[in-house]
């Protein structure tokens, strides 16, 4: 079993073949950035002609990027790295992958944007040389009907032009493969290495992505190493381990916390009286370092003693030692750090909030509708995707490891996003390039079993490609389309009128503060509207909680306020509240004076401008 698999997941035949993969390589790369150019005249051309304003999460990432290309154009590689550690809540390394861009074509917000078309076409480009590095010259019709896929689907086409996690995402799952595939082919020292640096580099992309697919391909790993066993075996196998893990006091005591943190996310927590005092229990706090310290002293404590087999581990498979070095011990590093909490930030991450879609058969429902009508060009084309899938899947045991890992994966992630309890339609992306990726190496499989099929297929190649570049002219002027490449801007030229205006004012010692959020007007949309993105002196100054210290600091400030409806358009938390009240109780002491206020009708607000009659007894840092 294990000789047949190894001569399936062997590379390609080179013979006649380097030709075959330059030509391949160009037109690749020829068709993707045709289409990148076309995507960019109807999104990012529209952005900086219209003056589209950011949401939330756009916001936040392009903020993110800005930040860490300015430390290091100025050389200040301190704050660099601290800026950096300190992204626990969206990791790193998005924001790592911007700074090229903006160090490339400037500190605009176009070139953020140009980062995620970047990543569209090297999801083409990776995508591709897994389909080449399994079947060889059998790949070039593959390559074609998977580029055309991309091509053809407009929410693919949208999100390449959006600087979010999505298509980082996909780029970053693909590498996965690629390095898996790369060390299944070509075992060694090396390969191994890759393919732990991939799996750190996933993990920092977005630790969800990570979860989706570490979980199939540790699936498939213990599959593969139960081959020839029934399933009765597997599942007596499955049990004995976990009744092993769970009759241990340490297995027991995790499997505690972790159904106790469970509990508490997912209830939002409880309040109780202990000695006569209240004790509230909301958040995982600082609980999980606890529990991680002291696993880790446990497990030193069996090392120094022999009881561990360390070593054993290690030898036990050669990508090992590799993945301990490379994957877990930076992870460890990041999850222990006591400043900031990345565990908190990982658990609140991965697990979220109940937004989007309120249950799931509407989220089933809800997705099941993005694939047909947004996410493929055409039903029938959904329809001919899906059952080349589930033919592949037929055939599992007689698929190479990379469709076998590609065939797990897809349904696990599928499953994992209707149940988890934030649903938007962006969030199958991963999975449907997964998906297609799938359906065309099954089509590799059955173009490699003939050498006529492999000279039919490299013959009409280069058709899909020139229909999939045909498509995307269209598709990118389509009205669904544009509703998913612009539904993360805010189109109000009284709001970019009023912040235009409001910057003009800011002088080099002013410290602003901004009162008031929503997803029209998110904290990172001013930073970057306020502050050194766009010329303003320093970044507006955060105010979080109740507490406000930073009012006093702040020499201006802007207060949110809702106007001319009745439909909610602020978060109004207990945070946002007593900051108001604070700011009115100032104003009425005479400390703050009332300058003007800019309505925009459009977005139900008004900005009121205040400033401070006496400057801060210390100067509030320019950050």
């Amino acid at each position: 079993m294990l000789t047949a698999r190894a001569s399936a997941d062997a590379p390609a035949a080179p013979a006649r073949s380097r030709l075959a993969s330059s030509l391949l390589l160009v037109a690749v790369a020829a068709a993707l950035v045709c289409v990148a150019r076309l995507v960019a005249v109807q999104t990012i051309a529209i952005v900086e002609a219209r003056r589209l304003l950011p949401r939330w999460d756009l916001a936040t990432h392009l903020v993110h990027g800005w930040v860490d290309y300015d430390f290091l154009a100025r050389g200040r590689l301190d704050r660099l790295l601290w800026d950096l550690w300190l992204q626990g809540y969206w990791p790193p390394m998005h924001s790592i992958y911007q700074v090229p861009f903006y160090l490339a074509l400037g500190g605009g917000m176009s070139s953020g944007l140009w980062s995620s078309l970047a990543a569209f076409v090297l999801v083409g480009v990776v995508g591709s040389v897994i389909l080449w590095r399994q079947w060889g010259a059998a790949a070039l019709l593959p390559a074609g009907l998977f580029l055309a896929l991309l091509m053809s689907s407009p929410y693919v086409l949208a999100y390449g032009s959006l600087a979010m996690t999505e298509i980082v995402g996909a780029l970053a799952q693909l590498v996965v493969l690629l390095c898996h595939l790369r060390y299944r082919q070509q075992p060694g020292p090396r390969e191994a290495r890759w393919f732990a640096v991939s799996l750190t580099a996933l993990f920092f992309t977005k630790y969800n992505y990570f979860l989706l697919l570490a979980a199939p391909l540790a699936v498939h790993e213990w599959l593969e190493r139960t081959a020839g066993w029934s399933a009765g075996r597997r599942l007596g196998a499955l049990w004995r381990w976990t009744r092993g893990v769970l009759g241990t006091p340490d297995g027991a005591l995790v499997s505690l916390y972790v159904a106790g943190l469970l509990a508490v996310v997912f209830t939002g927590g409880f309040d109780i009286r202990l000695f006569g005092q209240r004790i509230a229990v909301h958040t995982i706090g600082n609980s999980g370092h606890v529990v991680l310290y002291l696993l880790l002293a446990r497990l030193w404590y069996l090392h120094t003693r022999g009881r561990l087999g360390f070593d054993r581990l290690l030898s036990a498979d050669p990508r090992v030692r590799p993945l301990v070095v490379w994957f877990v011990i930076p992870v460890m590093i990041w999850l222990a750090s006591p400043y900031p909490n990345h565990i908190r930030d990982f658990v609140n991450l991965v697990i979220n909030r109940p937004v989007g879609v309120p249950t799931v058969r509407a989220g089933i429902a809800t997705y099941l509708d993005a694939l047909r009508t947004a996410y493929f060009y055409s039903e029938w084309l959904l329809a001919a995707v899906a059952a080349i899938f589930i033919g592949a899947a037929v055939m599992y045991r007689r698929q190479p490891a990379i469709v076998q890992c590609l065939v797990l994966a897809v349904p696990l992630q599928f499953v994992t996003i209707a149940l988890h309890q934030t649903r938007f339609p962006r969030f199958v992306l991963l999975p449907v390039v997964l998906l297609c990726l799938a359906a065309c190496t099954e089509v590799g499989r059955w173009i490699a079993a003939s050498s006529g099929r492999r000279l039919v297929a490299a013959l009409v190649a280069p058709l899909p490609l020139a229909l999939g570049v045909v498509a995307a002219r269209q598709v990118v002027t389509e009205e669904r389309f544009r509703v998913i490449a612009f539904e993360h801007y805010t189109d109000s030229p009284a709001l970019a009128a009023a912040l235009d205006s409001i910057r003009a004012e800011l002088t080099a010692v002013d410290r602003l503060a901004i009162v008031g959020q929503s997803n029209d007007l998110p904290p990172a949309l001013f930073r970057w509207e306020l502050g050194p993105p766009s010329g303003g002196p320093c970044f507006p100054l955060e105010i979080v909680g109740t507490s406000r210290p930073e009012l006093a600091l702040a020499t201006r400030i802007v207060l949110i306020a809702p106007a001319g409806s009745n439909v909610p358009a602020l978060d109004e938390t207990d945070g946002y509240r007593a900051a108001r009240q604070a700011i009115e109780q100032e104003s009425a002491r005479g400390e703050l004076a009332f300058r003007r206020e800019i309505p925009v009708p459009d977005l139900r607000v008004a900005l009121r401008l205040y400033e401070r009659a006496s400057p801060p007894g210390r100067p509030a840092p320019c950050r």
